[in-house]
C-alpha cells in the first residue's frame, strides 16, 4: 500500500496544492482499485481528472493557487512544462482569478513566446541526430502525445520506433522520401534487368547469360553482381537501352529503315553517320549489320564502332539488318 501511495503522491505534486492531503491520496488509490486497475502514474492521472471534475476531491483551505494551476495546465505539454519563466509568463498573462480556462486562453496568445524545456530539447536533438529521416516538426507532436505526460528522453523516443503502428504515424523528411523512392526504383530496375537475362548451361555445367547489353556471353553470377553494383543513373540508362533495343526488334524492316532515315540527322554531332553495311577494317568488304555480327566482333572493334557511330545508331542498324 505504501508503494501505491508513493505513486499517488508523485502525481499530486504536479497538481494544485489545494488537493495535497491524505484524504485525496487514499481516494485516488481506491478509485484505481474500484476499476480493477493497478496504481500506475497513468491510471492515477485518469482517476484524478475524474474525481476533480466530479467534485469528489477534498480541497485544502483557500490560498493562491495560480502557480499550481499553471503547473497543472502545463503538465501534459511536455515542451513547455517545468520551465519557471513559462509559468510566470502565463500567470501574468492570465485574467484573474487564475483558472485552467484563463490559463488556456493566455497560452493560446503567448505560446510563441514560451521557452522549450532544456531536457525536452536535448532529447529530440539526440533522437533526430540518430534518426534524421524523422526530423519533422509534426512528428514531435505525435511522439509527445504517445508519452502520455511522462518525461521524454532520447531512449523513450527510440523505444517508440519499435512499434510499427508508431512508424506509420510519422512523416519523413523530403530528402529521406526521395532516397526511399530512388531505392525503390533502383531495386525495381535491377529486378527487371536480372529477371530478363537469357541464361544457359554450358558443357561444364556453368550457368551463363547474355550480358545486360545483349552482346556477350558471360558468367551469370558475375553479371548479376555487376548489375547490382551500378548506380541509379547507370541502371536507368541500361534499362532505356534494353527497352529501345526491344522496341527496334519489334519493328519491320521497312519501319527500321524509316527510323534510321528519319533519325539520321538527329544523332549527336560527335558521331559519324553509320554506313548501310559494316566495312571490314583493311578490306573493301561490306557485311549487313546484325546483332550476331556485333557479338562476333572482337571487343576492341566493338569499342571502336561505339566511339565512332554511337550505341543508338548501331542498335538501329543491327535491328534493321536482321535476317
Amino acid at each position: 500500500m505504501e508503494t501505491e501511495l508513493q505513486i499517488v503522491r508523485s502525481v499530486l505534486v504536479r497538481v494544485p496544492t489545494k488537493y495535497h492531503n491524505p484524504d485525496n491520496e487514499k481516494a485516488l488509490a481506491l478509485a484505481c482499485a474500484a476499476e480493477n486497475k493497478p496504481v500506475t502514474v497513468l491510471n492515477v492521472i485518469d482517476a484524478y481528472s475524474r474525481l476533480r471534475d466530479s467534485g469528489q476531491l477534498v480541497e485544502n483551505a483557500p490560498e493562491n493557487h495560480a502557480p499550481e494551476t499553471v503547473k497543472e495546465f502545463l503538465y501534459p505539454i511536455l515542451r513547455y512544462r517545468d520551465v519557471a519563466a513559462n509559468e510566470q509568463m502565463l500567470i501574468a498573462a492570465s485574467a484573474a482569478p487564475v483558472t485552467l480556462e484563463s490559463v488556456r486562453e493566455a497560452f493560446s496568445r503567448i505560446k510563441h513566446q514560451l521557452a522549450t524545456n532544456n531536457d525536452y530539447a536535448e532529447a529530440y536533438r539526440t533522437f533526430f541526430q540518430k534518426y534524421p529521416e524523422y526530423a519533422v516538426e509534426a512528428n514531435m507532436a505525435v511522439l509527445d502525445d504517445l508519452h502520455h505526460g511522462e518525461d521524454i528522453t532520447a531512449q523513450t523516443l527510440e523505444e517508440l520506433l519499435e512499434n510499427p503502428n508508431v512508424i506509420r504515424q510519422l512523416a519523413v523528411t523530403a530528402e529521406a522520401s526521395n532516397q526511399q523512392a530512388d531505392e525503390h526504383e533502383l531495386n525495381a530496375i535491377i529486378a527487371e534487368i536480372v529477371g530478363n537475362l537469357k541464361t544457359q548451361i554450358d558443357g561444364r555445367g556453368r550457368k551463363l547469360c547474355t550480358d545486360a547489353s545483349g552482346r556477350h556471353l558471360v558468367d551469370y553470377k558475375t553479371e548479376v553482381e555487376r548489375i547490382q553494383s551500378l548506380g541509379l543513373e547507370d541502371l536507368r540508362a541500361l534499362l532505356a537501352d534494353r527497352t529501345e533495343r526491344r522496341r527496334l526488334r519489334s519493328l519491320s524492316k521497312e519501319e527500321l529503315h524509316q527510323v534510321v532515315k528519319s533519325n539520321s540527322s538527329a544523332w549527336p554531332s560527335r558521331y559519324e553517320p553509320i554506313p548501310s553495311q559494316y566495312i571490314v577494317p583493311g578490306k573493301d568488304i561490306g557485311i549487313n549489320w546484325s546483332f550476331q555480327l556485333l557479338k562476333r566482333l572482337p571487343t576492341p572493334e566493338q569499342k571502336r564502332l561505339l566511339r565512332i557511330f554511337g550505341e543508338a545508331q548501331i542498335n538501329a542498324a543491327c535491328a534493321a539488318g536482321r535476317n
